[in-house]
C-alpha cells in the first residue's frame, strides 16, 4: 500500500496506492526539524504540539523498508540475518507497514493513544483493514 515515502527538506510525502483505488494517492505534509539536546524532532506544521513516540515512529519506518525489500524480493529471513535480527521479529513489526494514512498522520503528529507504546503494537495484531485500526490507536 505505501509505494514511498519522501521526507525531503521541508516536505513529508507518502505515496499511496489502495486495492479499492488504482491511482496512487499522496499525502503531504510540510515539516521543521527542531533539535533538543542530542535529539532531532521532526515537527508537521500547523500541528497541535504533541510528543510522538519516536521509537514507534522508527518501527513503523523500519517496517515500510521491510516491505518494499520483500517487494524486491528478497526473503523475510536474509533481511533478519542483514538486520541482526530474529525472525520473530520481523514477523511481529512488519504489519506496522500496512497502518492507515489517518492512524500514520496522528503517529506522526503524537495524536494516538498516549499510553499505547511500541512495546505494546508489537504484542498486538493490528486489524488489516484500514477502518478498524482506530479502535487501536485513538
Amino acid at each position: 500500500m505505501v509505494e514511498q515515502v519522501t521526507i525531503g527538506e521541508t516536505m513529508l510525502q507518502v505515496m499511496l496506492r489502495t486495492e479499492a483505488s488504482p491511482e496512487p494517492h499522496l499525502i503531504a505534509a510540510p515539516f521543521t526539524c527542531r533539535r533538543r539536546g542530542v535529539e532531532t524532532r521532526l515537527v508537521l506544521d500547523g500541528a497541535p504540539a504533541a510528543r510522538p513516540d519516536p521509537v514507534l515512529i522508527r518501527r513503523v519506518l523500519q517496517a515500510m523498508d521491510w516491505l518494499g525489500r520483500i517487494e524486491s524480493g528478497q526473503a523475510i529471513n536474509e533481511i533478519a540475518r542483514a538486520e541482526g535480527i530474529t525472525l520473530g521479529y520481523v514477523a511481529q513489526h512488519i504489519q506496522l507497514a500496512f497502518l492507515s494514512p489517518r492512524v500514520l498522520r496522528a503517529l506522526a503528529a503524537g495524536n494516538i493513544r498516549p499510553d499505547l507504546t511500541a512495546k505494546q503494537v508489537r504484542r498486538m495484531q493490528v486489524p488489516p483493514r484500514w477502518a478498524d485500526q482506530d479502535a487501536v490507536f485513538f
